[in-house]
């Protein structure tokens, strides 16, 4: 089997390329500007090793629409170097700078008698020799899904060389139907090559991540939880196992799917516990944040996975906060939180029985206590 040769065009290689109304996020992927109708993108020369080498495949991943239009423009050469006004000037150095205009750019390729091929994101360039491949694509319309994956693979098929001489003249017919099985192969190849990145939770799609927590005994059926939980749930589901019936598994599993830490009380058989129940089975857990409806029944579903058996959990969402009327008061040792902050007048302090009012006291006026003593003014 041939030998293939596989250039992989990654974020490092679109930081030196030349693009017009297009953007490169942190994974590599291109995205268009809809501010604008035509899109360039000229990519650095591939260098092929050896003079007048030979070119097979060049394929991207992208999702086209019906209204919009990809054209692949490539043409290969010996020499990197080309008189511009008069001056010595690298291929790469004009092509990929983004201050000349791209018409003028793909005028360059036409002058290299430059192959163009439309609407397709898979081609040949079986008619094309050089040691530098040069290639660009321009995007008319817009389109929401990312272009991706772009790749080269030299010779661009598999079988060839498998052949008598006879059958391996270059790009006739029968070269170019093999050359379309070999795509095929090689993709299935790759696909297999690659499985292995599926199993990495950090990177696996959504469905495959409640495959995964079913492998290991956590039914998260339902779609309530949003991806990065359940991926944070899939990466920690053999230390979960592991503390599997203890406090620990529930209070990591409520931080997971709540964000934050909640309260667990348990009975352990105290009759008069009144609200954290009465058995000696009776957990309970106070939840501070809140909850939808829809998810409050299943997290109980996904929390009473990780309880003993003959547990009885029961969850407790808490309000916001609590408010006294008018005839109530604080006893010894009561706390009030969320107060709002008060300033002294100079040299005053609070003493006696100080009333507040119930609308707050304009700028620059004292509240007095009952006996006289003592202000404070409301900010």
């Amino acid at each position: 089997m041939a030998y293939l040769q596989k250039y992989s065009v990654r974020k490092n290689r679109l930081d030196h390329s030349s693009l017009y109304a297009l953007s490169v996020d942190e994974k590599g992927r291109i995205f268009c500007d809809d501010s604008d109708r035509m899109h360039y993108l000229f990519l650095p020369p591939f260098d092929g090793g050896v003079p007048d080498a030979e070119w097979g495949r060049l394929s991207f991943k992208a999702d086209i629409p019906d209204d919009c239009e990809v054209t692949v423009f490539y043409f290969a050469t010996d020499t990197t170097v080309f008189t511009r006004r008069h001056v010595d000037t690298e291929m790469s150095d004009f092509l990929c700078e983004t201050d000349e205009d791209p018409g003028i750019k793909l005028d360059f390729f036409s002058l290299f008698g430059a192959k163009s091929v439309r609407g397709t994101t898979d081609l040949l360039m079986y008619d094309v020799t050089g040691r530098y491949l040069f290639v660009a694509i321009r995007i008319e319309g817009s389109f929401s899904g990312p272009l991706s994956d772009i790749r080269v693979i030299n010779p661009g098929d598999t079988f060839m060389s498998t052949l008598p001489e006879i059958y391996r003249k270059r790009g006739e017919f029968f070269h170019r139907y093999l050359s379309v099985l070999s795509s095929v192969f090689n993709d299935f190849q790759d696909k297999i090559d690659n499985y292995a990145v599926n199993l990495d939770p950090d990177v696996a799609g959504k469905e495959l991540l409640v495959t995964y927590a079913g492998w290991m005994g956590i039914d998260v059926s339902g779609d309530f939880l949003d991806e990065e939980t359940l991926r944070t749930l899939v990466k920690e589901a053999p230390a979960l196992n592991r503390r599997k019936g203890t406090k620990a598994a529930l209070e990591r599993l409520c931080e997971i799917v709540l964000g934050e830490k909640s309260i667990i009380v348990e009975n352990k058989g105290n009759p008069t516990a009144g609200m954290i129940g009465n058995g000696r089975f009776d957990v309970t857990i106070l939840v501070k944040s809140f909850v939808e409806e829809k998810k409050k029944s299943q997290l109980s579903f996904l929390l009473n996975q990780f309880v003993p058996v003959r547990t009885h959990l029961r969850i407790i969402y808490l309000e916001g906060r609590s408010e006294l009327d008018t005839h109530s008061y604080l006893d010894i040792n009561a706390s009030v939180f969320d107060t709002r902050d008060g300033k002294l007048d100079s040299h005053m302090t609070l003493d006696a029985n100080v009333l507040m009012p119930d609308a707050p006291a304009p700028d620059g006026v004292m509240l007095a206590d009952e006996n006289g003593g003592g202000g404070m003014i409301l900010q």
